[in-house]
């Protein structure tokens, strides 16, 4: 099997990216012999049989803003999968640049979906949170959090960029798995977690707001309030969600490690 995971260099896609290379003690990687510069991981039987080759592409690599680069770059790798964790994630600037955002997570993903269901590639798609209004009285209404089911309605830019990616693969159609993700956690890249680490060992006192609501999960334009997503269809499948506050004492643990 390959697995191509664009947004290489963003914090999704090297927390894959470690996952894949044996840092969960999941699998054992090694030097890919059959693409130079890239690893192959070997599953354990037990989960998988047979030999995994990942593939990272940075956005110089795999721009989505390029069509004829997406074409190539899959007619080169040929993946069975393709992981998208690349996105325009600037959520401020995307008020001033909605022609930008725009063309990454709408235009972008619709050019994906349409070549990755022309070569019969299997695409997981990351959306986001802010796909919602995220009102508070919200909070009531879906106390265990969105699903999946609830009605969309962004309040920004990048929200509303975002929704239009989901449309355009829902349109296009294919072998394809949307996963809307809040409040991301994790070993990599910046987030609120190592944000108030970093505060807490250089200030003397901590100022956060208390007045939304999350469930972060670990790998200001307007801002919505209430960010929680529900987990439920994912029980269903049988698979376990991690109580959070396990997850953040392994991120904090792997932080404290480095």
């Amino acid at each position: 099997m390959k697995i191509a995971i664009s947004g290489s260099e963003g914090q999704l896609g090297l927390a894959w990216q470690a996952y894949l290379s044996g840092d969960l003690e999941v699998s054992k990687s090694i030097p890919s012999a059959v693409h130079p510069g890239y690893f192959e991981s070997i599953i354990p039987k037990h989960v998988v049989t047979g030999e995994i080759v990942w593939i990272p592409l940075n956005r110089t690599q795999f721009d989505l803003s390029t069509p004829e680069l997406i074409q190539n770059v899959l007619d080169r790798f040929k993946p069975d999968i393709l992981i998208n964790t690349a996105a325009y994630t600037k959520v401020d600037q995307a008020e001033e640049e909605q022609a930008i955002a725009l063309e990454i997570n709408a235009e972008g993903v619709a050019t994906l979906a349409k070549a990755c269901k022309k070569r019969g590639i299997k695409l997981i798609h990351y959306s986001t949170d802010y796909v919602f209004p995220g009102e508070v009285e919200d909070a009531h209404l879906y106390p265990q959090g969105y699903p999946e089911s609830a009605s969309t309605n962004p309040i920004n830019v990048y929200g509303e960029t975002k929704l239009k990616g989901e449309q355009a693969l829902l349109n296009i159609g294919g072998d394809f798995l949307i996963l809307r993700v809040s409040w991301l956690c994790g070993f990599h890249g910046n987030n609120f977690l190592k944000t108030i680490i970093h505060r807490a060992h250089t200030q003397g006192h901590l100022k956060v707001v208390n007045d939304q609501i999350g469930v972060p999960p670990f790998t200001k334009a307007k801002r919505p309030m209430f960010s929680k997503l529900s987990t439920s269809k994912l029980e269903e499948l049988g698979i376990e969600v991690r109580p959070w506050q396990n997850a953040c004492k392994r991120v904090v643990s792997s932080l404290k490690n480095h």
